[in-house]
């Protein structure tokens, strides 16, 4: 994954994932004329775990004080993206990291502080386990909450 060399040694220690049912919807993009939404979900429908980082930073200008509150702190995390699987690659140059069942104990090792060691863990999903299809524009609006988003288009 041309993404893990950017990580550096530090955030290897701090390693999440982040359930989901499905992936994402990803926006059509230069490679086709439509423009439009497209629903992406594993074939089985099962929850599934995006590989991610966590970090924290403190603030070195906060005071005693406002760090006893819990002030001057500033948690966050990251999904990482690597390259697309057959699928994804139609409409999308980049797509969330997502982690075998049998990886996530690897995944969440504190002792994996190397980039090798979890570089093997950033593959592209297998395509054949995905299933993807366009879904209504609607999805755009954020005033649209209704399960017409996941019909097919």
């Amino acid at each position: 994954c041309s993404a893990l060399p950017r990580i550096n040694n530090g955030l290897l220690g701090r390693t999440l994932f982040i359930i989901t049912l499905a992936p994402d919807d990803l926006r059509f993009g230069s490679r086709t004329s439509f423009i439009g939404r497209l629903f992406i979900r594993l074939d089985d429908d099962r929850p599934f775990a995006f590989a991610g980082l966590w970090s924290v930073w403190h603030d070195p200008n906060a005071t005693e004080a406002e760090r006893e509150a819990g002030g001057g702190t500033l948690r966050s995390c990251t999904i990482i993206t690597g390259e697309p699987n057959e699928k994804v690659r139609t409409v999308h140059d980049r797509m969330p990291v997502i982690l075998d069942p049998a990886d996530y104990d690897r995944w969440l090792d504190p002792d994996a502080t190397l980039p090798g060691e979890v570089r093997p863990l950033l593959r592209p999903y297998s395509a054949d386990l995905m299933t993807a299809f366009p879904v209504t524009t609607a999805v755009n609006n954020p005033g649209f909450d209704d399960a017409a988003c996941l019909t097919p288009a």
